[in-house]
């Protein structure tokens, strides 16, 4: 398939209202995997390196000592109405922080259909048929080696800088000439957060765009008011993750977070395009949405207030990390080579977030009940 003629793929199967209302949260999990897969398939003969597989995901999870999240690339190994099962490394720190904390966060996107799944729920390590040796029961307490037990090692100023320039240097590198919709900007964040004084941190993941990164660290823009926004106001740590198939890479970046000043959020505000600027004026971030038509008139109305040029809202601005860690994997090392331990997730909430113009996206939430029955999904806010 030419690239000129990728374009059209990237609304096929979109999730219309229709194609939601009345189905399992589950259900439209495991179909969205299914047409990005498809479509990774079709486009593969041409161009191997276009798209990420569908079926690698990010696991959030967060170290409870410190508040520390982390996102964790993992590949899905099965699906059902009533859990996720995943595959991750045996090395990988996140088995460590679920058996303090088993609330776990997973986010599949694919650029390709523009689409998103947020799931959030409980995590538990189990041993099924085809994980490894080894591999601890459910319930068991998990062993890992020594050297992951401790602390990440805090990376040196120099070290860093070194890094973010190679980080700069290959973002450069990761775009595809004549296809903006594959944007290497795309990345994943996972942030964490105490719902009650004393209680358990609760990782959170979800899609922004790489908006810088230079030697300062990695940028991106939100709403403050969003949860995310929340989430680094009460605890301003963070994990990104970045998948450039184009590349053969995979980038994870952690470390605090501050706000950028108003001067560089207004500068980058005035670079937006116009329809943009009034989605984000307009969206109040992850609250419930009657219905569309809410959403777009908010749009109008704000940009027949202020006319062309439309102020940047007080809500609205960029976050700055500075790295403690950065670290580049290279697809090959793909996270079902090497030992597996299979963790399965047992979801309170599922978002189905779909890509749209002008930053007028769809969302859908559904939230589980104490019975296990899921509720109608809700339309929010993008």
């Amino acid at each position: 398939m030419a690239i000129a003629n990728m374009r059209e793929s990237y609304h096929a199967g979109q999730l219309p209202w229709a194609a939601v209302r009345g189905r399992h949260p589950l259900v439209v999990f495991a179909d969205s995997i299914s047409q990005a897969d498809s479509l990774h398939a079709r486009v593969e003969g041409a161009h191997p390196s276009l798209l990420a597989p569908a079926k690698r995901l990010i696991l959030g999870t967060v170290d409870q000592a410190t508040g520390r999240p982390a996102a964790t690339p993992v590949r899905i190994a099965s699906c059902s109405a009533a859990e996720i099962v995943v595959g991750v490394d045996a090395t990988s720190p996140a088995l460590r922080h679920l058996e303090v904390n088993p609330l776990a966060a997973l986010l599949f996107h694919s650029q390709g259909t523009q689409r998103q799944l947020r799931v959030e729920g409980k995590a538990r390590v189990a041993k099924t048929e085809g994980s490894e040796a080894g591999a601890p029961e459910r319930g068991q307490k998990l062993t890992l080696p020594g050297d992951t037990q401790g602390r990440a090692a805090r990376w040196s100023a120099e070290e860093v800088e070194a890094s973010l320039f190679e980080v700069a240097k290959a973002y450069r590198e990761a775009k595809v000439p004549g296809l903006a919709a594959l944007d290497p900007n795309a990345m994943c964040v996972v942030t964490a957060r105490q719902r009650e004084p004393g209680g358990l941190f609760r990782p959170s993941a979800r899609m922004v765009l790489l908006k810088g990164c230079e030697e300062a660290g990695p940028v991106f823009y939100t709403n403050f008011r969003s949860p995310k926004g929340r989430d680094l106001e009460a605890n301003p740590q963070a994990a990104f993750a970045l998948d450039w198939p184009t590349l053969g890479l995979r980038l994870d970046v952690a470390g605090p977070v501050q706000k950028v000043s108003d001067g560089t959020a207004d500068a980058y505000w005035r670079t937006r395009p116009y329809a943009s600027q009034l989605g984000s004026a307009a969206s109040r971030q992850s609250e419930p949405l009657s219905w569309r038509g809410d959403l777009i008139a908010r749009a109008l109305l704000y940009g027949l207030l202020h006319g062309p040029w439309p102020p940047r809202p007080k809500h609205w601005g960029g976050l700055l990390m500075d790295p403690d860690r950065v670290q580049w994997k290279r697809t090959q090392d793909d996270p079902s080579d090497g030992a597996q331990v299979r963790v399965v997730i047992d979801p309170t909430q599922v978002e189905a977030w779909q890509g749209r113009d002008s930053r007028l996206h769809d969302r859908w939430l559904w939230l589980r009940d104490d019975d296990g029955s899921w509720s109608r999904p809700e339309r929010l806010s993008p």
